[in-house]
């Protein structure tokens, strides 16, 4: 069977749609400062801490679909 994204807002399926467009499956903290729009290394890495992070040859990478959430949910808390 297929693995299905279902209960997934289509708004953060729009963002990891994006994400994964540019950076592929894994993020570097550079990715994310990118997306952040931030220069500081240690502001990227603090929005991150409860972003699982996996190592890929001795570097942090982080999931496109996690990343992608947290976008999300962040967006989410400052509208309301």
């Amino acid at each position: 069977m297929p693995r299905v994204k279902t209960g997934i807002p289509r708004e953060q399926l729009e963002i990891e749609e994006d994400l994964r467009s540019r950076y592929g499956g894994m993020m570097r903290i550079t990715d994310v400062q990118t997306e952040l729009g931030v220069k500081r290394y240690e502001t990227a890495r603090q929005w991150l801490q409860d972003v699982p992070m996996t190592r890929v040859n001795k570097s942090k990478r982080w999931r496109v679909a996690a990343v992608a959430e947290k976008i999300y949910r962040d967006t989410r808390v400052e509208a309301y």
